[in-house]
């Protein structure tokens, strides 16, 4: 599924746009409030100019298959860096051998986590084709996590990068930046597992994508629903 929530995130609209709007000469990026509804018809027009549906599960399904890929992309994330792997060992050695201990959830943890479900979104947003003048790119941030879509068309190769980015650099750049500012390892930890495990969706469309996109084919969404055409 290409792009849902952060935990659910869609490259895709096709939706009713809810101001405010943020507009900086010909820089356009439009807030909506929800996810944007399927358009049938406008759908059944993009057949018609020849454009093939992407065969997708529905949600429940997808979160279900997406499993095995939020295990992998937070091993990744694990192996990448050894101070976090060091501090897992250390914490799963408290929880197992100690008969109680303190949890403390840290307000400022919790700002900077909804602050890298921002950044998540808007490095969607910046890969996405003329993000800085078109009126088909949207975002919004929900309590449940964030989501960036666009009705631009692009090659493949862009869609998987837009996927994409988002996972490399939240979970392996800026970390890697954040352990040399000495940053605390528990908050670098946080941040770049719970994005790893977040991208799990990005990578399940990614999946689909390569799966059944020829390559140099183009690719566009409307609604939640993906399209592609050679």
């Amino acid at each position: 599924m290409a792009n849902r929530l952060c935990l659910i995130a869609k490259i895709g609209a096709c939706c009713i746009i809810v101001q405010p709007s943020i507009t900086w000469k010909r820089v356009v990026v439009k807030y909506i409030k929800h996810l944007p509804k399927d358009n049938l018809s406008r759908c059944e027009e993009v057949k018609k100019q020849g454009w093939s549906e992407l065969k997708e599960p529905n949600i429940p399904v997808s979160l279900l298959l997406s499993i095995p890929f939020a295990c992998l992309s937070v091993y990744l994330g694990i192996v990448a860096f050894p101070q976090i792997h060091d501090y897992l060992k250390e914490v799963l050695l408290i929880f197992t051998s100690d008969d109680e201990f303190d949890l403390v959830i840290n307000l400022q943890y919790v700002i900077a986590l909804y602050g890298y479900v921002i950044l998540h979104e808007l490095i969607h947003v910046i890969f996405m084709p003329n993000f800085l003048k078109s009126n088909k790119t949207v975002f919004s941030i929900q309590l449940w996590g964030g989501f960036a879509s666009t009705e631009e068309i692009m090659s493949k190769a862009r869609f998987i990068a837009i996927s994409l980015m988002p996972y490399l650099i939240l979970t392996f750049v800026l970390p890697a930046l954040l352990i040399y500012m000495k940053l605390p390892i528990s908050l670098i930890t946080l941040l770049a597992l719970i994005n790893a495990s977040g991208s799990c969706l990005d990578m399940l469309g990614i999946a689909l994508i390569c799966l059944q996109v020829p390559n140099g084919a183009k690719i566009r969404n409307v609604g939640m629903k993906t399209f592609y055409k050679i």
